[in-house]
This record gives structure tokens, C-alpha cells and sequence, in this order.
């Protein structure tokens, strides 16, 4: 494993700011005056949620592959769908935030234990489908979620945190 701390300190460091990020957009959802928000423009609780769950699918990943067992394969998620929305908007703030804390800490925990081969040798399991593993785990946990919080704050008419996020990432 030491051939890769050094990447896998760097995604668990992506991973952790993008988890907090949400949390604090989550702290959003306790505001007075929140709403749900609609499948054209989500509000925190419902965005979180779906960044829960697109996390949550590569930690079963990990999970799979810590335990030799093929995982199974996800289909799109709709964006724009109202019972998409519906279903995300369904869950209580504070189990959202929860939730993101747990799943981040599995992506994490998961990106540590994994075997160097697995990070980088994307021909060792065919549901990869020649993607690095360490990339999907960095997209899924890191890109996607402030990709999502970058756009909410900008509909939120919010550009600052935004900006702060495009700064992070790119450095």
C-alpha cells in the first residue's frame, strides 16, 4: 500500500471536503423558510440525498470487491424526475446528513483498504469496464456531489460558496 498513499490520502482529502461541503448546504434544510424545492431546481435536503445514493453505489463497489463478488450494475438516475425528487425530498434532513457522513466515511474507509492492484489496474475486474478505480471512487464521492453543489448554489442565486468549491477543486 505504500506505493499509493499518497493517492489515497488525496481522494480520502477530496472525499472529506465534499462531505463537509454538504453538510453545511444540509444545515440549509433547518433554515426557516426552506422548501423542497422542485425536480428542475432541488433543494439541499433532496441533493444531498441523491449524492447519497450515487456515493453509496461505490461503496457497494468497494464493498463487493473487499468481499469477491461482482456488483451489481446501476442504471441512470434521472435528474429532472419528479418521482426521483419526490423520493429524495421524502427523507428527513437529519437522516440525509447522517447518511452523508456514513457513506463518506465508507467511501473513505474503503479507498484505504482496497489493494494498490485494484486502485490502479483497471483490466483486474471486468465491471470496471477499463475504468481506475481510484477515478470512479474520486467522481462518484468527489466530483459528482460538488458538481450538484455548485449548481445549487448558482440557482440559489448563491455564487460565492460556488466559487469557493471551483478554488478547492482545482487546486
Amino acid at each position: 500500500m505504500t506505493g499509493t498513499a499518497a493517492l489515497r490520502r488525496a481522494v480520502a482529502g477530496l472525499l472529506s471536503f465534499a462531505a463537509e461541503e454538504q453538510a453545511l448546504l444540509a444545515a440549509d434544510a433547518f433554515r426557516p423558510g426552506s422548501d423542497g424545492g422542485s425536480p428542475d431546481n432541488w433543494a439541499a435536503v433532496p441533493l444531498v440525498a441523491h449524492d447519497n445514493q450515487f456515493k453509496a453505489q461505490q461503496a457497494e463497489r468497494l464493498g463487493c470487491m473487499l468481499s469477491g463478488r461482482i456488483p451489481p450494475a446501476y442504471g441512470e438516475i434521472g435528474h429532472a424526475s419528479a418521482e426521483v425528487h419526490q423520493g429524495h425530498l421524502a427523507q428527513p434532513a437529519d437522516v440525509v446528513l447522517a447518511a452523508s457522513r456514513w457513506v463518506s466515511t465508507q467511501l473513505i474507509d474503503g479507498t484505504w483498504t482496497v489493494p494498490d492492484e485494484d486502485l490502479l489496474d483497471p483490466a483486474r475486474h471486468p465491471w470496471l469496464n477499463g475504468r481506475l478505480l481510484w477515478l470512479q471512487i474520486v467522481v462518484r464521492g468527489f466530483w459528482h456531489p460538488t458538481g450538484h453543489l455548485g449548481e445549487y448554489y448558482l440557482a440559489h442565486d448563491q455564487p460565492d460558496p460556488d466559487l469557493g468549491l471551483v478554488r478547492e477543486a482545482t487546486l
